[in-house]
């Protein structure tokens, strides 16, 4: 069943101190155009955003109303929807991520499932995804044109997120991450990543403002 999501009542969140924070970058421009901008909800699997998981991402708790009220603002405007999950297939080593996070999340792991408050709806897309960027051999080219926009919501924000707002910008895709829908293990590093992605490869923006936008 699709859940829905209010801004209201969710736990502090240090938002207004971010954007202040990135005031003036290239980052905090007027947005774009959000027609047709599809939402990449990223890695809402069990092994980050369940609180029982040894990898329950710290952030999440405080984004997590702001990310389903954007979802339910992306499905009122009849945005295109992704989800993400991240997983690797048997013979498949997980690269530089196993490298720097330990063993790679297989496939059939309980905590590679989606989390069930966070299941797509009919219509809406699932992409298995193998490494950091959304983009490494997946078809979500198909899903967002060369000079389009993608909205980027979901954990961890200093890496997947970070990862597909990269590569969109190197595949001359426009990026616009949510700050406060995504969520890392920190405040400090969450707002490391979003001046970098300000600085150059993205949009910054709020989920109100991208509400607001739709």
């Amino acid at each position: 069943m699709c859940s829905t999501f209010k801004l209201a009542n969710s736990p502090h969140l240090e938002i207004d101190g971010w954007l202040d924070a990135l005031e003036g970058s290239p980052g905090r421009r007027p947005l774009p155009s959000l027609a047709d901008a599809p939402l990449l909800l990223l890695d809402l699997q069990r092994l980050f955003v369940d609180p029982a998981s040894p990898a329950f991402v710290a952030g999440w708790p405080a984004a997590e109303p702001r990310c389903g009220a954007l979802l339910s603002a992306c499905r009122r405007a009849g945005q295109p929807i992704v989800f993400t999950r991240h997983s690797n297939l048997p013979g498949d080593d997980a690269g530089v991520i196993a490298h720097f996070g330990g063993r790679p999340l297989r496939h059939d792991d309980p905590l590679a499932a989606l989390h069930p408050n966070w299941v797509p709806c009919l219509g809406e897309e699932l992409l298995e995804k193998h490494r950091y960027s959304p983009w490494w051999r997946t078809w979500l080219d198909e899903i967002v044109p060369e000079g389009g926009v993608v909205l980027i919501a979901g954990v961890t924000t200093h890496r997947c997120v970070l990862a597909a707002a990269v590569e969109a910008a190197s595949r001359d895709r426009l990026p616009v991450v949510v700050a406060d829908a995504c969520a890392t293990r920190s405040s400090e590093l969450q707002l490391a990543t979003l001046r970098c992605v300000a600085h150059g490869y993205g949009y910054v923006a709020s989920s109100r403002e991208v509400i607001d936008a739709l």
